[in-house]
């Protein structure tokens, strides 16, 4: 009988046929390796770059709907202290503020009055 690996008949594969050196045509090209990987850093760019585009006008605009809510003059109450005197916030000159102040006493005096 014969032995594993000998003879010409034999279905055994040795192991040293697994260690025998890749030729180079099977083998990955280095400049398309090079060019994948500048590919995969060149759309990680784009999509950093449009992630901080996206969340920089995302804190804007969250910031500019912050502003409007704790702006006095859209406050609901404040519609109800103050008649509508105020009809521009760019207007703030003295006299815009002694109408606001002739206005509060105003409403000051008809809350006492009643």
């Amino acid at each position: 009988m014969m032995a594993k690996g000998q003879g010409a008949n034999s279905s055994f594969v040795s192991s040293t046929t697994f260690l025998t050196p890749v030729s180079n045509s099977t083998a990955s090209d280095p400049g398309l390796t090079r060019l994948a990987v500048i590919l995969v850093l060149i759309i990680l760019c784009l999509a950093m770059s449009l992630f901080l585009v996206l969340f920089t006008s995302m804190v804007l605009l969250i910031k500019r709907i912050y502003k409007r809510k704790m702006s006095p003059l859209s406050c609901e109450h404040h519609d109800e202290e103050v008649p509508a005197v105020i009809t521009s916030r760019r207007r703030r000159n003295k006299s815009y503020k002694e109408k606001i102040n002739s206005v509060y006493y105003a409403y000051a005096q008809h809350q006492t009055s009643n």
